[in-house]
């Protein structure tokens, strides 16, 4: 989970986006969401692994914090003007951080849900590559 506690002045800035970001930026927030980490323990994955990198859980924190694939340093360094972040600044990350993240983005669910509620499929479960964003 990347907020500990509940934070309301960091949630009304949260509501303050569209309301499909918002719901990806819950997903990343919670742990809930379409990275192996939750899908093995839903068995949806036969592995937690890390489809990029191998080297760990894939995460929530995993891929904001840790990962070393190309794609991953590329987006942190976009949305943070980090490479990598340490779990204690995962915490404190400005809201419009963790929304810049979630943008560029694809993975974190199998279904979007547009600005009248509708669910639709994400068009793909491939890993992000370097400046290209989810068109929505």
């Amino acid at each position: 989970m990347v907020w500990e506690k509940i934070d309301r002045h960091r949630t009304l800035q949260l509501l303050q986006h569209k309301r499909s970001d918002v719901g990806g930026a819950a997903r990343l927030i919670t742990g809930h969401n379409r990275l192996n980490k939750h899908a093995h323990l839903l068995k949806e994955s036969d592995s937690d692994l890390c489809r990029w990198c191998l080297t760990g859980p894939e995460s929530s924190e995993h891929i904001m914090c840790h990962c070393p694939s190309e794609a991953f340093l590329s987006l942190r360094q976009s949305c943070t003007g980090q490479l990598t972040l340490t779990p204690d600044e995962l915490k404190n990350l400005p809201v419009k951080h963790i929304m810049e993240f979630v943008k560029l983005l694809s993975v974190l669910t199998e279904e979007e849900v547009d600005d009248e509620g509708n669910d639709d499929e994400l068009p793909s479960q491939n890993p992000p590559t370097p400046g290209s964003t989810h068109n929505e």
